[in-house]
């Protein structure tokens, strides 16, 4: 029998030159995007990717499986549609009453159940929050609950990250619970809550155990448990809250990363390489922190890299609690912190180097972006000077709580962050496409107020606070960038 001429004899070609002809087939220069609806990859016009090339016989399609994914960066992007806003905002809301009512918890229980054994124990996971345990095994606890609305205190981490914080916690009492008399003690002081607030009313012994991730994007009956646990009202169209603010309850681009890669395991855990995640919008449940649901497939593949782009006037830089008031120093440092030490965060739950890299993006508006980030630079050498101003005995050194309740501070390593972050300490793993200026001195404004008394520091620190900024064109003027804001929790 002699062959048909008119059938090329593509599989007599050597693999090498087999394996250029199926890269440029699949080869898309825009990448591949990910579309929620049907949880799969299209082209970035939304187009269905056609693969058929791989159905013509079982060794073209051994060879070319996952090489779509090896030669195109995937590219996820924050998401909120009409069917998933009730979802997001409850699964927010959830969270955040889980984490209050177990911080809460904690607090009161803490200074009657902590040994130095258990002390001892979460100290080695957690050094950074040793005066907390020293604290309450002192019998005191850390804040007083305000049950006529949020828990003050409750869900500031103290200089650190929310998520470690959280995590803290949650250590805490998962190894107290277990101590005898807990329980008992748990639902006397949940009742004594419910005396107050009666929608504070909770499950001690589920709660102990519950531990949310808040990058999970919960099916239907995981939603609803959570929602039992926190003692919420699902929620209807009619809501004030989605109603208000139904297109801020997105997904974070991490989250649905996350989804697309649990779901499609087998071949996109191998073959993927290149993850973009682009953070466009503001996203909710601490979405800062979502990045720590990669870390495991990134360990499975050390071939894959995720690039997170943060763009700070529409998802970085969280608007205050009321739309009306302007951009202020004190969000804008609270949020560039917010990124930059959850992703370092990132090292301490095992991220491989090189395969993680955050962009805080000032685009369309770079040279804005640098004078903002002055704000942050003005508050990190306040704080490097006051500290050497204590270590030095210029001024009185202020408990571990008292210097962390002043006016200014936000962030424990915070001038460090910024020198590195200014000088490229972070060798990449953070970058920023808008000009930092010059690194900070601290020592000159030690010298510029050396008779400066400790109120006169805090005085000037809380009026700089008050320093206000706004976007410029193309972007429109920050109240109507975000005119309806809402607390990434």
């Amino acid at each position: 029998m002699t062959s048909n001429p008119s059938v090329f004899p593509f599989l007599r070609l050597p693999r090498e030159l087999r394996d250029i002809i199926y890269r440029h087939y699949v080869d898309d220069r825009d990448g591949y995007v990910y579309d929620f609806e049907r949880n799969k990859l299209t082209h970035a016009n939304g187009d269905r990717i056609d693969l058929s090339f791989s159905l013509v016989c079982r060794q073209i399609s051994s060879e070319i499986a996952g090489v779509a994914l090896d030669a195109n960066e995937v590219v996820f992007r924050t998401y909120c549609s009409e069917k998933t806003k009730f979802k997001a905002a409850e699964c927010s809301i959830a969270i955040r009453k889980i984490r209050d009512f177990q911080s809460l918890l904690v607090n009161e229980l803490a200074p009657r159940f902590l040994t130095s054994n258990v002390a001892n124990t979460v100290s080695t996971c957690f050094p950074q929050f040793r005066p907390v345990l020293e604290r309450w095994q002192s019998g005191q606890q850390l804040f007083i609950p305000n049950f006529r609305g949020t828990i003050h205190e409750s869900h500031i981490p103290w200089g650190e990250t929310r998520s470690a914080w959280v995590d803290f916690n949650h250590l805490v009492l998962s190894i107290i619970s277990k101590l005898p008399g807990f329980i008992q003690e748990a639902d006397q002081v949940v009742d004594q809550w419910t005396k107050n607030r009666e929608s504070w009313r909770c499950n001690p012994t589920e709660l102990v155990n519950a531990h949310p991730a808040s990058w999970v994007i919960p099916g239907s009956e995981e939603l609803s448990r959570m929602m039992s646990l926190a003692t919420a009202k699902s929620l209807s169209s009619s809501d004030d809250l989605l109603r208000d603010f139904g297109t801020r309850f997105r997904y974070s681009a991490a989250s649905l990363a996350i989804r697309f890669l649990q779901s499609h395991a087998t071949v996109a855990l191998s073959r993927i390489r290149k993850v973009i995640l682009s953070e466009d919008q503001m996203s909710l449940t601490n979405s800062p922190s979502h990045v720590q649901g990669l870390v495991w497939f990134c360990r499975q593949n050390p071939k894959l890299q995720i690039e997170r782009i943060v763009n700070l006037w529409t998802a970085g830089i969280s608007p205050n609690h009321r739309p009306e008031y302007p951009l202020r120093t004190s969000i804008i440092t609270k949020s560039f912190g917010r990124w930059i030490f959850e992703a370092l965060e990132l090292r301490k739950h095992g991220m491989p180097d090189g395969s993680f890299r955050l962009i805080l993006d000032g685009n369309p508006i770079p040279e804005k972006a640098s004078q903002v980030f002055g704000a942050v630079k003005g508050d990190a050498v306040r704080q490097a000077a006051l500290d050497l101003c204590y270590e030095r005995n210029v001024l009185p050194r202020p408990s571990w709580i008292e210097r962390r309740r002043r006016w200014g501070y936000q962030w424990e390593e915070l001038p460090q962050a910024i020198m590195d972050l200014q000088t490229g300490g972070y060798d990449s793993f953070i970058d920023c496409n808008f000009d930092l200026g010059a690194p900070f001195d601290p020592e000159s404004l030690v010298k510029e107020r050396l008779n400066w008394t400790a109120k006169e520091w805090e005085d000037e620190w809380e009026l700089r606070q008050d320093d206000r900024f706004d976007t410029e064109a193309p972007l429109p003027p920050w109240s109507e960038l975000h005119p309806m804001s809402i607390i990434d929790w």
